[in-house]
């Protein structure tokens, strides 16, 4: 019996050529040197809040309410559903992971906390060396490879969220190749978000780390007077914005299987 290949459903005329190839990587590089230390800075906080604590939030909360209401829903959203629990939790871990990324050029608090401590090396002040020794503090408590929690987001990311390993067969370490621990993802989160408060804090009480963060941004200004980071929010408050960021996330989550719950009340019930 002949059997059809796979196709697309676009046809061939609606698929582009790109003309040329993606940057390189000394390119690449040089570019994201050049990316002020203030843009690093809220890029991060952006990743942390945005992308972070809403995803996990909302996928905790969703993945609870799925199971405590999972029966009770019409047959066919039941099935159609099915998968957005596991979806929405690899999402979450991803998101997790990508705030401590040590990969090149990510937007990851590993790689801001690495940035401001390289800007901070040869500056030989007093105001300095505390700065660059509280920065160094954070770097270690954020470091994947002594932080338990931590180096569990980094294992279940790489070993299943992110990619299709064959290691969860061999590896049962955390027990990861069976389950999957929220209070780890959780705690892990916890020293992400608080460690991201304290670098702000840093920031705002040295003189130096401040005016380094900022003289990029002020590199083409000739005003004199206080130097401070643009920020589109004062994201030193983070560890306030998290728990309402929280908050939002498993209010929505509740709304959605809410709707889930009445999108069809004449379906009958398996």
């Amino acid at each position: 019996m002949h059997v059809n290949p796979f196709e697309s459903e676009y046809p061939d005329a609606l698929v582009p050529n790109p003309e040329g190839s993606p940057l390189n990587k000394v390119s690449l590089s040089a570019l994201h040197a050049s990316i002020p230390l203030g843009k690093r800075l809220e890029s991060s906080s952006q990743s942390l809040l945005v992308d972070a604590v809403r995803s996990f939030y909302f996928a905790k909360a969703f993945y609870a309410e799925w199971n405590l209401r999972e029966e009770n829903l019409p047959s066919d959203v039941r099935h159609a559903a099915s998968q957005m629990p596991r979806d929405l939790i690899r999402l979450a871990v991803l998101s997790i992971g990508a705030v401590n990324d040590s990969s090149e050029r990510t937007r990851s608090l590993h790689n801001t906390v690495a940035a401001i401590k390289l800007a901070l090396a040869d500056d030989p002040g007093t105001d300095a060396v505390a700065a660059r020794e509280a920065i160094e503090d954070i770097r270690h408590r954020i470091d994947a490879n002594s932080v338990v929690p931590l180096k569990y987001v980094r294992h279940v990311r790489n070993k299943w969220a992110g990619h299709a390993s064959f290691d969860r067969d061999f590896d049962d370490w955390a027990s990861a190749d069976t389950t999957l621990s929220f209070p780890l993802l959780e705690k892990g989160l916890e020293i992400l978000v608080n460690a991201h408060s304290d670098l702000f804090e840093v920031i705002r009480l040295s003189e130096t780390a401040s005016r380094v963060a900022a003289q990029a941004e002020r590199a083409d200004s000739a005003e004199d007077g206080p130097l401070s980071v643009p920020m589109s929010i004062d994201w030193s408050a983070i560890a306030v914005l998290a728990p309402m960021i929280r908050d939002a996330a498993k209010r929505d989550a509740a709304l959605i299987m809410n709707q889930l719950a009445r999108s069809d009340r004449s379906t009958p019930r398996e």
